[in-house]
């Protein structure tokens, strides 16, 4: 078992993430011990190719910052994205016991992500400017006046000294999954490395175009409005075999309602057939026809007797779960029945490896219709009812992180990760 200062980055869910680090004090500085931190420090940053690193973020609570935007970095950015984001070089620069002042009241938008929170991005709002004091390596004083993108390094490595992270300032709708789009041309054959992802891995897939229509055009077919849901450059259309991700532009779509009597034909009884059959392979709870790309308001739901065997039996009665027979609506209609609300831990297939407390409405009605075109009206409480909001969510372009407590959200995974020095994976297949 690897113990701090790591080689890789502990993940978000690790309490060493959510405390306010301690100062280093003045004596220990330029000791062999805070050496060693740093020098780990920036062995993490250069092996990963990144540009900051937190103490926190190789298991060590104490204030120290590793930034550097080296030489040759700008090639990996299109000229427009490194000009529209100020990005400059930034040498290897040291910080300890950092101090963050504002220079300008000016605030930049941009797409943010971090090695904490392991394949996922999203726009965060930054100042354009700030000053950093603190003091160097060898104990003297050092200041820097930074700007734009290295400002915002700087602010993002210091709202880890005080267990912060950039998922509690982001704009929750355009957090992401970074390869979104090579899980669905590689047929959901690829993973979330914590270890150092393969160089070029994805050089050789072909990315997928998807060009969405929500409702079907008046005396457009059924068949050609289906076949016009995507365009893409290869052979792996929807209704897919693994769930879309987070990012995936199906997933924020108004999902447009099967008309009625399209509903017992053999395009309908397709997606369902796929839908069932990833909910069973992945065995999970529920699915909605955008997680497997198709922009249609379906949804099924599971939940196994057998799945009570792999949990602890307090979680089970405490989250008022129970069995629920394999259940299929076409354009169902929620009603809240119990407006108490209950907070647990949800998790969501498209948001793959995380999960974070979610508020729920204690009990709600669904009322649709099946495969056959029969009107059918389920009630559900506890934890069915909270599959069935979820599900219903998915529908209406809407995923559990729009509404989470953002301070619980977590990798599921982050134990393993330190336990097995970062060497682990979350597929995107099964």
């Amino acid at each position: 078992m690897s113990v701090p200062p790591y080689l890789h980055f502990t993940q978000i869910g690790d309490p060493v993430l959510r405390q306010v680090a301690e100062e280093v004090p003045v004596e220990r500085i330029g000791t062999v011990e805070i050496d060693q931190i740093v020098e780990r420090m920036v062995k993490v940053l250069r092996h990963y190719d990144c540009v900051g690193v937190a103490a926190p973020q190789v298991g060590i609570p104490l204030r120290i910052i590793v930034m550097e935007f080296r030489e040759g970095k700008q090639e990996q950015f299109k000229p427009e994205i490194y000009a529209a984001r100020k990005m400059s070089t930034l040498p290897l620069t040291v910080f300890i016991n950092p101090e963050l002042e504002i220079s300008s009241s000016a605030l930049n938008k941009h797409p943010e992500g971090c090695m904490s929170v392991r394949g996922y991005s999203a726009e965060v709002e930054r100042y354009d400017k700030v000053r950093i004091r603190g003091i160097g390596k060898l104990g003297t004083p050092a200041e820097l006046e930074l700007e734009g993108w290295n400002a915002r390094i700087a602010q993002h490595e210091m709202d880890h000294l005080n267990g912060m992270i950039y998922v509690d300032r982001m704009d929750v709708s355009t957090f992401n999954c970074l390869s979104w789009q090579q899980i669905n041309a590689a047929e959901g054959r690829s993973a979330i490395w914590f270890h150092k992802q393969p160089a070029n891995l994805y050089k050789s897939i072909i990315g997928t175009r998807r060009s969405l229509s929500t409702s079907l055009p008046a005396g457009q077919s059924f068949r050609k409005w289906y076949q016009q849901l995507w365009t893409t450059e290869r052979t792996n259309l929807p209704p897919y075999s693994h769930f879309t991700q987070i990012g995936d532009p199906v997933l924020r779509q108004q999902a447009a309602a099967v008309p009625v009597e399209l509903i017992e034909s053999p395009e309908i009884e397709a997606i369902v057939e796929q839908m069932v059959k990833v909910l069973r392979k992945y065995n999970c709870v529920g699915i909605a026809a955008p997680q497997i790309g198709v922009s249609l308001r379906i949804i099924a739901m599971e939940f196994k007797k057998s799945l009570q065997k792999e949990m602890p039996e307090a979680v089970y009665q405490s989250r008022q779960m129970s069995e629920l027979p394999l259940t299929v609506l076409i354009n169902p209609v929620l009603t809240v029945t119990n407006y108490a609300k209950l907070k647990h831990p949800e998790g969501c297939m498209s948001v793959r490896g995380f999960s974070a407390d979610v508020e729920r409405f204690e009990g709600v009605k669904l009322s649709g219709l099946d495969t056959s075109s029969k009107q059918k009206d389920h009630e559900f409480s506890g934890w069915n009812a909270r599959i069935a909001q979820h599900e219903m969510d998915h529908l209406d372009g809407k995923l559990y992180t729009d509404q989470m407590d953002r301070s619980t959200f977590s990798c599921t995974c982050w134990e393993a990760v330190n336990t097995k020095s970062g060497r682990v994976e979350i597929p995107f297949y099964k």
